[in-house]
């Protein structure tokens, strides 16, 4: 599921998303009552809501990545590739190393 799976639409005055992905009718009618104040908050939403759905839906044999900063484990649980590249790159942006480790190559 990508950007291009929503359509996005101007309407009295708001800005709308729909899709019909998820559970078919009722999302669709759902989404269509979430109005934003532009095209782009809309697609800024729908962005943050993809990269959620990405980072628990993945399948749970591929959880095996853990972050560390300064000789310090800084997440508590086992995640995606992609959650552990987010996260290290937090750490990046304020100024520490942050090291990416795959626990299933040891």
């Amino acid at each position: 599921m990508n950007l291009t799976d929503f359509k996005f639409y101007a309407s009295m005055g708001g800005h709308y998303v729909t899709t019909s992905i998820f559970t078919g009718g009722n999302t669709e009618a759902h989404l269509k009552r979430k109005s934003f104040s532009s095209r782009e908050e809309a697609e800024d939403a729908v962005i943050a809501a993809l990269k959620l759905l990405e980072m628990y839906t993945e399948p749970i044999p591929y959880q095996t990545y853990t972050v560390w900063v300064g000789g310090t484990e800084v997440n508590d649980y086992l995640m995606t590739l992609a959650r552990a590249q987010r996260l290290a790159e937090e750490y990046t942006q304020d100024g520490f190393k942050a090291e990416i480790v795959n626990t299933a190559e040891k």
